[in-house]
């Protein structure tokens, strides 16, 4: 009678609901997929905002230094500013071992146009993608592309 009662339909489905296999369930894939889905829209704009950041950051660190060095190199030639040329990474006598190892680059713009140099009075009330640096030949004045006079990023 033992045996009828182990066998039994009713007393199978017992030990199968008290057995759990290692396996999730469908439902529980899907809160976890919510969840992660949840947090990644909170956590990726920052990240994008972060960047942008580091990248107008950057642009500025670049160009106090290509203006330190335009003016370091006024003092050592006399008050002679240095034969920078439009185009593309076209810094002169700039360039090279006694001042600016490599030309500066503008991350705040494009990078096929982040070393383009344009000639212009002063910073443009606009952004302008297609240059990365404004200079000033007749008073070494330098500005970076996408930047107002005070040197903060214009809006997009």
């Amino acid at each position: 009678m033992t045996d009828a009662i182990v066998n039994s339909p009713c007393s199978q489905t017992r030990a199968r609901g008290r057995h759990r296999s290692g396996a999730f369930t469908l439902v529980e894939i899907l809160v976890v997929v919510v969840v992660l889905g949840i947090l990644a829209s909170v956590v990726v704009p920052g990240l994008a905002k972060a960047g942008q950041e580091a990248s107008i950051s950057a642009t500025s660190a670049e160009l106090q230094r290509a203006r330190q060095f335009i003016e370091v190199f006024r003092a050592r030639n006399s008050g002679r500013l240095p034969a920078i040329q439009e185009g593309d990474g076209q810094w002169g006598e700039l360039v090279g071992e006694r001042y600016l190892s490599s030309p500066p680059t503008n991350q705040h713009v494009d990078r096929e146009f982040s070393q383009v140099v344009r000639f212009g009075l002063g910073p443009e009330a606009t952004p302008r993608p297609e240059y990365g640096w404004i200079y000033n030949p007749l008073t070494g004045g330098l500005w970076a592309g996408g930047f107002d006079e005070r040197d903060q990023p214009i809006p997009r």
